[in-house]
């Protein structure tokens, strides 16, 4: 066979359609499929989670600067608080 069939196995040929069981044994639905699902979508979940949390911390770090005048007043001010 020349070409992939969609849904083919690795010897090329597509499962049982009956059974939908490939060639070696395992079916389409597997703990393993399911665990590597599991792990992408907690993976996606941390990436997404990651974002937001420093999205909101650098929202408060903008609330903070504002709030003390702007940037030049804030870093004053932060200077003064160093060297008192």
């Amino acid at each position: 066979m020349t070409g992939a069939i969609s849904g083919a196995d690795a010897y090329g040929c597509s499962p049982d359609p009956v059974t939908m069981y490939d060639l070696d044994g395992k079916g389409w639905v597997s703990w393993g499929r399911a665990w590597r699902i599991t792990v992408c979508v907690g993976a996606v979940l941390r990436v997404l989670g990651t974002a937001c949390f420093a999205a909101a911390k650098i929202r408060r770090i903008r609330q903070v600067i504002r709030s003390w005048g702007g940037i030049c007043a804030g870093v004053s001010r932060v200077l003064s608080a160093r060297t008192r």
